[in-house]
């Protein structure tokens, strides 16, 4: 309903449409009487376009005997005036001395899904853990959530996962009750690994693991214009996800065609064959993409057009941020500026740490595709500035086909014999007719011949597909 929610380690924002912030309010009044540790941080905010709701997880505490993670559900969509009903989680989940960092947050259309990276107390990594959370008692209010901890979460490689991405819907509406996940290895490697939850709590799921062949690796870190201080372009982990009409979209970043400069990694993941994976990467001779951030821009569900926003830094730019589009074809735009950096950034020493709150998300109710982008870019006093932009852009729809059939005719005496023709639009490639009351009652034929034994009024239903869509 036009309204904005943003985080970072300072506040809560809220703003309308026309850039105007109408509310903040600081972490440590928003949680207080509920903290022990001064030390909040790494928030994710969400919008469940299923229920019209907003999600807030923060972190709290970096030792095992404070670590929290506070989930909060807005109580209406206007969480700024109506309020939120808040829970704490247990940041140290498996009671083995670790604590919680980098949180990752999706739903499905029962459940909330965050995942966290676990190191013990000297900041080894432990492993990576979901916590899988029965959303509608946080939205209905409820004393208490219910959740489950998935742990010992391994790649399809056998090897400990490390921050794993859920996959939440990419469109208005959810899927479920099983939900995906990406992660990849921060280091490089030559593979990225699907998972899968199978089934809500209250079935019977099961985590599975695949992976698929790609190959990346660590980029060196960014030049920056007026100051020799590097920009940390940050590791090869997976950044974002969204699922699609049978495809999870997933990207990162890595080193660009071999040039040492730092490009974006995006994946088209077909969960039901993962060995015809996509991939397409962008980048940049003399410049770093780094902590790409994913959004679907299409009007439909089967349009795999996405937007990709990045932050962008050179030896003849100040950091900045930029967009760029990847279409139905895979084929990838030119990036398109944002905002410019003002200055170098001069905060804590070489290599800067720069892309820590990153994030795209669709907005729902457009009635053509538009997505919100949150990043940072340099202000004239060597610091950061968070942006959020609204982005558009020219959009050429994927084009299903228009489903049409007739027959030769609809009333005969048993047994009666039919001939039924495609006559759908758009060049349609596949059928699946189904007859009911008919033999056959399926058929995969353009223009299939079938008979009928009984009488009675039956249906008969045709589902075609083009390259681009179904109908």
């Amino acid at each position: 309903n036009g309204r904005l929610v943003a985080v970072d380690n300072e506040d809560i924002s809220y703003f309308n449409e026309t850039g105007t912030q109408t509310g903040v309010t600081t972490h440590t009044s928003f949680f207080s009487g509920l903290t022990t540790s001064s030390y909040l941080f790494d928030p994710r905010v969400l919008y469940d376009s299923e229920e019209d709701r907003f999600i807030y997880v923060l972190l709290h505490g970096t030792n095992y005997t404070n670590s929290k993670i506070f989930v909060c559900f807005s109580k209406t969509n206007d969480p700024e005036n109506d309020g939120w009903d808040i829970y704490s989680l247990p940041g140290n989940p498996l009671n083995d001395q670790s604590w919680t960092d980098y949180p990752n947050i999706g739903v499905s259309g029962d459940e909330l899904f965050i995942t966290t990276n676990l190191f013990y107390s000297n900041n080894s990594f432990n492993q990576s853990v979901i916590y899988q959370i029965d959303k509608f008692d946080g939205y209905n209010g409820n004393s208490t959530v219910s959740y489950s901890v998935w742990d010992d979460v391994f790649d399809g490689n056998g090897a400990k996962a490390f921050t794993v991405v859920p996959a939440s819907y990419g469109q208005q509406g959810s899927y479920g009750p099983n939900m995906y996940f990406t992660s990849s290895r921060p280091g490089g490697s030559t593979r990225i690994y699907l998972y899968e939850i199978t089934d809500n709590m209250n079935g019977n799921p099961q985590l599975t693991a695949d992976d698929i062949l790609a190959d990346y690796e660590v980029a060196a870190d960014g030049n920056q214009l007026g100051s020799s201080s590097l920009m940390d372009v940050g590791d090869c982990r997976m950044q974002n996800a969204f699922y699609l009409n049978g495809i999870v979209h997933t990207v990162h970043a890595g080193d660009y065609l071999g040039t040492g400069y730092c490009g974006v990694f995006y994946y088209r993941i077909p969960v039901d064959n993962t060995s015809q994976t996509e991939e397409a990467v962008f980048g940049q001779s003399g410049f770093d993409y780094a902590y790409p951030s994913l959004a679907s821009f299409g009007m439909n569900e089967c349009d795999k057009s996405v937007m990709v926003g990045a932050l962008r830094t050179g030896s003849t730019i100040y950091p900045q941020m930029r967009v760029m589009n990847c279409d139905q074809e895979m084929q990838w735009s030119s990036s398109t500026q944002i905002v410019s950096g003002a200055s170098p950034i001069s905060f804590i020493g070489s290599p800067e740490r720069w892309g820590d709150y990153t994030a795209m998300q669709r907005k729902h109710s457009a009635s053509s595709p538009e997505v919100w982008m949150g990043g940072c870019h340099t202000s004239s006093s060597n610091r950061y500035v968070t942006r959020l932009a609204e982005i558009k852009g020219d959009y050429v729809p994927a084009e299903g086909p228009g489903v049409d059939f007739y027959s030769n005719d609809s009333i005969g005496i048993p047994t009666y014999f039919v001939n039924f023709y495609d006559n759908s639009t758009n060049n349609p490639i596949a059928w699946e007719w189904t007859f009911e009351g008919g033999i056959p009652n399926v058929s995969t034929q353009q223009n299939p011949l079938v008979s009928y034994l009984d009488t009675g009024s039956f249906d008969v239903r045709l589902i075609a597909w083009n390259d681009d869509c179904f109908d």
